[in-house]
């Protein structure tokens, strides 16, 4: 029998197309013998570790044949995919056998430290295979996650045991050094109550716990060092006072020898304040001690000026006049007073008072009266009362013609 050439192209495309579809869906019968004994064993550790893995078409199976006679019927391809699948899910059972393993030991230390933290979906449980079994049915990223989040609760834990634990000893110098603090942001930022504090911190940022932290450490700073000194400072100061016999008193207490009063003083107010009182105290001591006397004539020299003024009834007054002696001295002893200004201030009453004490006009010598000029004047007292307001200037015109003609005529 003989072929044309076209039989022979037929049965060579034939064949061809015969190997290529056999290849495409079935697997050659080595490879499947090697993915049976690997599926038998992927099983077998799904069973020791207790993954429990399942999955239709006997995916994880102890039968040989079962995968075999898959594998033979199957492309090769998708068999490959398979075996990955298994291998993937083995190394995920590892995974999670670490992540549940250390859930655990999480919730312990949860317990033990009294952090009290809990959670949705068992994330604080002592169940390992509550935790293993959400492990294996979520993704690497999902757990992941909830390992960090514990580990970061955690950590937040064990600072805050020693936030509550500064936070109570800062109570104490609170009330060892009467300072006297008792309330403040955050909520109970002075307390001996432990709980408390650390409550506070665990539901809190972590923020807000450092501001809360530096917040007492500069308190029990301003109360045990800066307003000690600050105190002692202005007892130094009001013994100097008196010691120069300056005389200074208040305002608000700023000259006492009382500590205690200084020091809650300084306590209760802003550090500029307090910095602000002792500048003012030492700019008064140093004035003190270069006008002290110069300052007391001039505060004595004001209120007999003042007297003086009051008791002739001269009617001055104004800032620069009254009594008190305190305020004259206090005026002159201020620091931002010019020594000009003192001296001004004595001048100006000095000449007020010698202006009300100089006649207007100098004395005039005393004439004897003519007769003519007494009829003059009682002419003119006459004319002022007994005339009309238009007819007085006229009737003033005709007295004194009437008076130079008495003269002339040697009238007496």
């Amino acid at each position: 029998m003989k072929f044309s050439s076209l039989h022979f192209i037929a049965i060579f495309i034939s064949l061809t197309s015969v190997f290529r579809y056999s290849n495409v869906t079935a697997a050659p019968e080595e490879f499947c013998k090697r993915y049976a004994q690997e599926a038998i064993k992927s099983q077998q550790q799904n069973a020791t570790k207790n993954c429990g893995f399942s999955g239709p078409g006997g995916t994880w199976s102890n039968n040989y044949n079962e995968h075999y006679n898959w594998c033979i019927e199957t492309p090769q391809g998708d068999v490959k995919q398979g075996a990955n699948h298994r291998r993937n899910l083995l190394a995920r059972c590892d995974n999670c056998a670490g992540y549940a393993k250390e859930a655990v030991e999480a919730q312990k230390k949860n317990v033990a430290k009294n952090c009290g933290f809990s959670g949705p979906g068992g994330t604080w449980s002592s169940g390992y295979n509550e935790h293993f079994s959400w492990c294996v049915s979520t993704s690497q990223s999902e757990s992941d996650g909830g390992a960090n989040h514990r580990r970061n609760l955690l950590a937040r834990c064990d600072n805050c045991a020693g936030y509550a634990k500064e936070a109570v000893e800062a109570q104490k110098k609170n009330v060892a050094n009467d300072c006297g603090y008792t309330s403040g942001v955050p909520n109970g930022t002075w307390s001996e109550n432990y709980n408390a504090h650390f409550g506070w911190c665990t539901s809190s940022p972590d923020d807000l716990s450092t501001q809360g932290t530096q917040e007492r450490r500069s308190a029990l700073e301003k109360c045990t060092k800066y307003c000690v000194s600050y105190a002692n400072q202005a007892i130094d100061a009001q013994k100097q006072n008196i010691s120069m016999n300056c005389g200074f008193s208040g305002p608000g207490g700023t000259w006492l020898n009382d500590y205690n009063e200084h020091f809650r003083w300084c306590v209760n107010n802003p550090e500029y304040l307090s910095e602000r009182g002792t500048s003012y105290r030492l700019g008064y001591l140093e004035v003190c001690k270069d006008r002290k006397e110069i300052c007391q004539e001039y505060a004595n020299s004001a209120v007999a000026q003042n007297q003086d003024n009051i008791s002739k009834a001269w009617g001055f007054h104004g800032p620069e006049w009254h009594g008190d002696f305190n305020k004259h001295l206090w005026w002159c002893l201020d620091p931002n007073t010019p020594d000009k200004y003192i001296n001004d201030g004595t001048s100006f009453r000095k000449n007020k008072l010698a202006s009300c004490k100089l006649p207007k006009h100098p004395p005039r010598p005393k004439q004897k009266q003519s007769m003519a000029i007494k009829r003059f004047l009682g002419l003119e007292k006459f004319i002022i009362w007994s005339t009309k307001p238009k007819c007085r200037m006229e009737c003033f015109r005709a007295s004194r013609t009437q008076i130079l003609d008495w003269e002339n005529n040697g009238s007496s």
